[in-house]
């Protein structure tokens, strides 16, 4: 049987003490007490473990799981409970604690017993138990965050009441998508000074860190963490992602139908109404974002009650007026509660060879969204659960190292769970030897090695003298050798059978750089954009967006004349360290190099993302001509959602010395891009088309019943990038989609015509 002991924070005596809370409210030592009794009163039917510590006194963040195999990962829905993240907001560690409760103590009752026989159900009381303790302490009722010391110096610096408290970071504002739009430490947004304070980068905070692999290791079904709203303004409500200037979740309508349920089952305080369903607004680095777009799972922000901590009989009253909904979110799952017009896929993915569960990405008709991360099947057991509206679904299956699988024309009902046990077979494995020698000397060379798979996954090797052998499916990747001192070598592989790649590596030199320490006047046009170097994050980075975010329906450019003079024969790559931030398959940015006699800009790459922080992304520069370099950098924007757009840290230019004598086949890949600009658009637009791999396929624009009626593209798609042409003078206003179809990925998006 597993144990919880809690060591008591002891914080230094010259603290000011406040008012203490109820004692009906658990501290984290009666926390680690009730998990304790449960876990000897019902062994079979709960485990505790703890995830992670807080970030500054180390205090467990306890996870306790229910389920008929507790000690067992079965391939049930999962649903994630949180009762409190800021640390003043305690409502939610009772509501969490009673919900387990009635669970637990129930069992005779088959709805009850029946919850826990069919589900995975996870709970967390606090996940910043550090926070928790200043609270219960005497110290400030009102403290909000975790106990980050952000000085160095070993001192717990707050202030009684709210705000003013220099240490800790804001839990709710440090993951990852749109962390950026948080508060940096000494912003004084309003008069809670600190309180906000969004951390040094994405979740930096231990406590968060156990929340994302948590999320990421489970693929929850739905999740809820409960808040509860200081000013009031907040009070009562379920908040559900996203409302970006319009732009909401691709599962919307899922998200509102569950959204309204819980919503309609959670009395007011006042009891004269029920809670709200509303979709946040602010984009700020919050779980239950970032849940959803991460991993598909439902995640409602639930503020509980009309005051923060309400006396003991206040509380109890929250907490029961809370309860329904979290057992009908369970019944849901289950496929024992209705919600009118939706139904639940279960995807459970296997070896074919083996039978061993795999995590694979699943991509269902119609629900594609460059905002989303692939959906994915949990790791532990193979499973993905999606409640999708009652209709008729194309699913596609795929995994590195596997074969892609398709099932069409399968119908997901009202009320009920639709299962599907795809088996991938696995792709014959090669053992591939590669040898990296020096052009000139004939020495071997020790560099960095990536293969980036179909899936633009990154693979990564360090041969040793100059060799390296691997076994890896075959298949057709793109290469890339980072050597200090070479000239970065980028190319297509195919690799069919066992094989041995002898690469020569050319000596190379830079022969331009700059790292944008100033505005050195060069040229720029377009419309909108605010060209400018800024300091960020102690980097001096060149950006169109010196106010901090990008201008709607902008078509900026600036061009560097590199006053280097290129030559084809010598291999001569483009290298670029940057961080873009762009509306996913919306707005982008894109590279060009001029032909220095045509005039025509060459794009070498393109970026619609949300950042995954600095990286860098290098090209492959080939002209058929010799002369002067000139790179083009441009931005384009629709006219919503504004992010933070383009920092470019530096760009580099290498030349071979040697002249090669074989031409680089390829350019890494950045993965798919499809975008249009214009949109929407009056008449003519442009498309821009990024390919990792040759596809045979085609590339169009239809309209609303599904005909086809202009072609951009049609048989072998090259990889790299490509732009067309649209011209809609003739078309109706509108909707119509953009559609790129291949055997092996699909993609789509909405153009709008407006004449």
């Amino acid at each position: 049987m597993y144990y919880i002991v809690t060591a008591l924070l002891l914080l230094a005596s010259s603290l000011v003490f406040a008012d203490e809370l109820d004692p009906a409210y658990h501290n984290l030592d009666e926390i680690a007490a009730q998990l304790n009794a449960f876990c000897e009163d019902y062994p079979d039917w709960i485990t505790v473990d703890s995830i992670g510590h807080g970030a500054e006194f180390g205090l467990p963040i306890y996870l306790a799981k229910l389920s008929d195999h507790p000690r067992q990962s079965e391939p049930e829905p999962a649903l994630l409970f949180v009762g409190q993240v800021h640390a003043e907001e305690v409502i939610g560690v009772e509501l969490v604690l009673e919900l387990m409760k009635q669970l637990l103590e129930n069992l005779d009752d088959e709805a009850f017993r029946r919850r826990l026989e069919g589900l995975e159900l996870y709970f967390i009381p606090t996940a910043n138990p550090d926070g928790l303790c200043i609270v219960h302490g005497g110290n400030d009722v009102t403290y909000r965050k975790n106990c980050r010391d952000n000085h160095g110096d070993g001192r717990f610096r707050f202030r009684e009441g709210p705000g003013g408290d220099s240490s800790g970071v804001d839990i709710n504002r440090n993951f990852g998508l749109h962390w950026d739009r948080g508060d940096t430490l000494f912003q004084p947004q309003n008069q809670y000074l600190y309180n906000y304070y969004r951390g040094s980068a994405p979740f930096s905070e231990p406590e968060t860190g156990a929340l994302q692999n948590l999320t990421l290791r489970h693929r929850f079904l739905f999740s809820i963490c409960y808040h509860s709203s200081r000013s009031g303004d907040n009070a009562e409500l379920v908040i559900a992602p996203w409302n970006w200037d319009g732009r909401y979740p691709p599962d919307r309508h899922a998200i509102d139908a569950v959204g309204d349920a819980l919503a309609a089952l959670i009395p007011s305080t006042a009891g004269d109404y029920n809670y709200s369903l509303v979709h946040s607004m602010q984009r700020l680095g919050q779980q239950h974002e970032w849940s959803y777009q991460a991993t598909g799972a439902l995640n409602y922000m639930i503020e509980v009650g009309n005051e923060i901590q309400p006396d003991s009989a206040g509380m109890r009253a929250v907490v029961e007026n809370n309860l329904a909904a979290a057992f009908y979110l369970m019944d849901l799952a289950l496929g024992q509660a209705s919600l009118s017009g939706y139904g639940i896929l279960n995807v459970r993915v296997e070896d074919a060879a083996n039978s061993e569960q795999l995590q694979a990405v699943i991509e269902v008709s119609g629900f594609d969204d460059p905002v989303l991360e692939p959906r994915r099947t949990s790791e532990l057991n193979g499973l993905f659960n999606w409640l999708l509206p009652e209709s008729e679904y194309n699913v596609t299956i795929s995994k590195f190292g596997y074969y892609p699988t398709s099932i069409d024309s399968f119908s997901v009902v009202e009320g009920r769970i639709t299962m599907l046990y795809p088996r991938l077979v696995p792709i014959d494995q090669a053992v591939c030897r590669f040898i990296l020698t020096d052009i000139e000397t004939g020495y071997a060379v020790d560099a960095t090695v990536s293969l980036f798979d179909p899936f633009g996954d990154e693979h990564k090797y360090a041969p040793n003298d100059g060799g390296l052998e691997i076994d890896i499916p075959n298949g057709t990747y793109q290469l890339e050798i980072i050597a200090d001192g070479y000239l970065p070598l980028m190319q297509r592989q195919i690799i069919e059978s066992d094989a041995e790649l002898n690469l020569n590596m050319y000596p190379a030199e830079v022969v331009f750089t700059e790292d944008f320490v100033m505005d050195c006047g060069w040229s720029r046009g377009g419309i909108g954009g605010e060209w400018g170097v800024l300091n960020i994050d102690g980097v001096s980075a060149l950006t169109e967006s010196l106010s901090g975010a990008y201008l709607d329906n902008m078509s900026a450019w600036l061009s560097i004349d590199t006053e280097f003079e290129f030559q084809p024969a010598h291999g001569t790559v483009f290298e670029i360290v940057h961080r873009p931030y762009f509306e996913p398959g919306q707005d982008y940015a894109s590279v060009d190099v001029v032909d220095p006699y045509t005039g025509e800009p060459a794009l070498l790459g393109a970026f619609s993302q949300f950042p995954q922080g600095w990286e860098t992304s290098r090209f492959n520069i080939s002209l058929d001509r010799p002369g002067n370099l000139v790179i083009g950098l441009r931005v384009s924007t629709d006219n919503r959602v504004d992010e933070d757009g383009w920092l470019i840290d530096k760009i580099s230019i290498y030349r071979a010395g040697t002249p090669r004598s074989i031409e680089p086949e390829g350019q890494k890949p950045d993965g798919f891009l499809l975008l249009a600009y214009p949109n929407p658009f009056n008449g003519m637009g442009k498309v821009t088309l990024q390919l990792p791999l040759d596809l045979d396929g085609s590339l169009g624009i239809y309209d609303m019943s599904g005909r086809r009626i202009q072609i951009l593209a049609d048989g072998k798609l090259h990889s790299g990038g490509h732009r067309y042409s649209i011209n809609g003078a003739n078309w109706a206003s509108g909707q119509y989609f953009l559609q790129l179809r291949s055997d092996n990925h699909n993609s789509v998006m909405r153009l709008v015509l407006v004449k």
